[in-house]
Parts: structure tokens; C-alpha cells; sequence
């Protein structure tokens, strides 16, 4: 017979806490394939925040593209709205530097 363990608030608070903290450095993203003619949702996927080329890992390519942004703000030809990880409406220094904190961190 299997034994079933309560968890007291503590052990659900700490429970919490961890997984907020897991997760403060990953972000939500809607994936779609896009195709000619239409696009389909795959489905949400964990992604690191400061990953703009959505390819798992928070690299050398993120920073080339937050760089070829850098200054822009919407309207901008440059403007790339996945590089705006604080949606403050501008890339700058505080965009960059969610890439540096979070350089190298992968799913």
C-alpha cells in the first residue's frame, strides 16, 4: 500500500518560492511555423530570457541581434520587439544587460 505525504503551508511555501525563482529567469514564448500560406501555434515553450533567436540558449547570436537593435524603438526600422525584455518601448544598456546576466543559460 502506498503511503500519501501531506504537505504542511511551509513545505508549499518553499515549494513556491523555489519554483518562482527557477523560473524568473526563463520567459514564455508562443511558438508558431510559419508556412507561405498560414501559421500554426505548436504550443508554449520555456524559453531563457534574453534568447531572441528562440534557439534554446542565451548566446553570442541573442547579443548580435539585440546589438543590430540597440536604440531602436517601435516604428524604428530596426526594431525587433523579441529583444525588448523589459517592454519599456526601447532597446538599450538594460536590455543588454539581461543578456550578459543571463549568458549561457539554456532549457
Amino acid at each position: 500500500m502506498e503511503q500519501k505525504t501531506k504537505l504542511g503551508k511551509k513545505q508549499l511555501a518553499l515549494i513556491a518560492l523555489v519554483a518562482t525563482l527557477l523560473l524568473s529567469s526563463f520567459v514564455f514564448a508562443n511558438r508558431y511555423y510559419w508556412s507561405t500560406t498560414q501559421s500554426v501555434p505548436v504550443g508554449l515553450v520555456l524559453l531563457p530570457l534574453g534568447d531572441v533567436n528562440w534557439n534554446g540558449i542565451v548566446d553570442i547570436y541573442d547579443l548580435a541581434m539585440v546589438g543590430k537593435a540597440y536604440g531602436s524603438k517601435p516604428g524604428d526600422l530596426n526594431w525587433n520587439p523579441d529583444c525588448d525584455f523589459n517592454d519599456d518601448g526601447v532597446i538599450d544598456i538594460l536590455d543588454v544587460s539581461i543578456v550578459e546576466e543571463n549568458w549561457g543559460l539554456s532549457i
